[in-house]
Parts: C-alpha cells; structure tokens; sequence
C-alpha cells in the first residue's frame, strides 16, 4: 500500500501494490528512492522514484526460500534461516545480490532475528537463535581488518 500522508490527521491509501512477482510479502526497508521487499522468495526491489507510482523491478531480486522475515529501517534485512544469517550487497539497489551465508560452522540454525549495532570501532550482530539462545557476531574490527576504517567494510562475521 502507499499511503497518501499529506494530511497527516487524514491519511488515506493512494494506491495499492498488486502484482503476481510478490508472493506474500512481509515487510519492507525504504531507503532514498527503493523500497526493499521480502517476500516467500527472497528479496525484491521496487523503485519508489515516483511516489505515486511505484514499479517493481522484475530484473532486480535475490532468492531466499522457506524463511519468515523482519526488517529493521536501517535496512538491516533479516529472516529466520536454518542456515545462518544471509548478507545481501544493495550497494547498487537495482542489481542486488547475495554476498554471503554465515552460519558460525553450523552453531547459527535458527536464526530467529538480528540486530546490528556498533560498540567502538567494531560492527556486532545480535543474533536471536531460537534453538541456542542470542549469539553475538563481530562484523567488523580494527584488530582483524585492516579496511574495516574504509566507507560500507564487507562483513567477515565470526
């Protein structure tokens, strides 16, 4: 749905999304003109660069199946996985893609929910794994990455 916000005592619905591509979507990240969908296939990309007229881009998706999903506004896009966490790379919003599966050797495999937070210099995840309880993943680090001071650092979870 786009709701027309304008009148903010009066909100109404300006338009509703239908289209056969979303298979029961969950939730949705906005970020600057793209809307990041999660649906029973993975995520998708609508570009929003006309508010009232928002377009799915059918060329833009990373398939993720049998997984129910949360989101976060900052665009941390997670979903309960047996196989770990996903990090999907939205660097370039209308090509995005999987860049890794973190599992922690298998002890990740019921990821649940994630929350990332910087603590000093180190990007951590805060994993709620529903089978072993919260598990903690350094994302980034000084001690470990050199690059980690550089814009956007590639996670290397552990």
């Amino acid at each position: 749905m786009v709701v027309d916000i304008d009148e903010p005592l009066n909100p109404r619905i300006a338009q509703q999304i239908s289209t056969p591509e979303l298979r029961n979507p969950r939730a949705i990240a906005i970020q600057f003109r793209y809307g990041f969908i999660v649906d029973d296939d993975g995520l998708k990309v609508l570009d929003l660069s006309a508010p009232g007229a928002p377009r799915l881009l059918s060329s833009a998706s990373v398939p993720l199946a049998a997984a129910t999903t949360s989101m976060s506004p900052d665009l941390r896009i997670r979903r309960k996985w047996k196989k770990g966490i996903a990090i999907i790379d939205v660097e370039q919003p209308e090509k995005p893609r999987l860049d890794q599966m973190y599992d922690a050797g298998g002890q990740l495999n019921d990821a649940r929910q994630v929350k990332v937070a910087m603590t000093n210099a180190s990007l951590f995840g805060y994993v709620a794994d529903g089978k072993n309880g919260l598990r903690i993943l350094q994302l980034t680090s000084p001690e470990t990455m050199p690059e980690y001071a550089g814009f956007s650092p590639r996670p290397k979870p552990y």
